[in-house]
Order: structure tokens, then sequence, then C-alpha cells
């Protein structure tokens, strides 16, 4: 599931309204309501699918499959619930978005 950081947005750039929305929430109806709030107060509407990174910073921790993603000191850490053994690692300062997608995927995958 994707989630998008909503924005609406004044001319002069203030924004009136933030919020983050899953797909299944964002529906004809709220887009319909995006569409109102728009024409009522804003000139601008932006729609930034999150990345996994800033989805891990608002959330805490990322659960998929009985898989967990948290950030404890200085990295990424990569659990299986059922399984204290199954642990996998990254350091922040080395892993960009790309890596880490990559290697929590492949973790996910390989403990379904």
């Amino acid at each position: 599931m994707q989630n998008y950081l909503v924005t609406l947005r004044k001319s002069d750039g203030r924004a009136v309204f933030e919020e983050y929305l899953a797909d299944s929430e964002f529906d004809a109806k709220q887009k319909a309501n995006a569409a109102y709030i728009l024409e009522a107060v804003a000139t601008e509407v932006s729609l930034i699918p999150e990345t996994l990174i800033q989805e891990l910073a608002r959330i805490g921790e990322i659960r998929n499959g009985g898989c967990t993603l948290t950030v404890r000191a200085d990295r990424y850490h990569m659990e299986v619930n059922r399984d204290i053994f199954n642990r996998h690692s990254l350091a922040i300062d080395a892993t960009d978005e790309a890596r880490l997608l990559a290697h929590w995927s492949g973790f996910v995958k390989a403990n379904r």
C-alpha cells in the first residue's frame, strides 16, 4: 500500500491542508472533497508518494508479513517477529532509500 503526503497550498505558498493518506483512504469521495477545498481556498495541490524512510520516521516501525523494520541507534533493524535469530541490520549513514527498500523487500520475501 502506498502512502501519499497530500498538500493544498494557497498562492502565497502557505499550506492550508497537509495530511498523509493511504491509497485505500484516498477514494473518489476524498478526491472530490480535495477538489472542492482546492477551488475554495487553494491554488495548488500536490500528491507526493511517501518513501519508506519517511514512513519509518513518521510511524516508528513498519510491519509486513510477520517482519518488523525499526531504527535503533544508527542502524535500520529487520527482524522476524517469531524468530529471534533471524535478524538483519544496515548502517543508516551507508544506506539510501533504494538500498533499504531492496533489503527490506528481500527480507520480507525470504521470511514469508
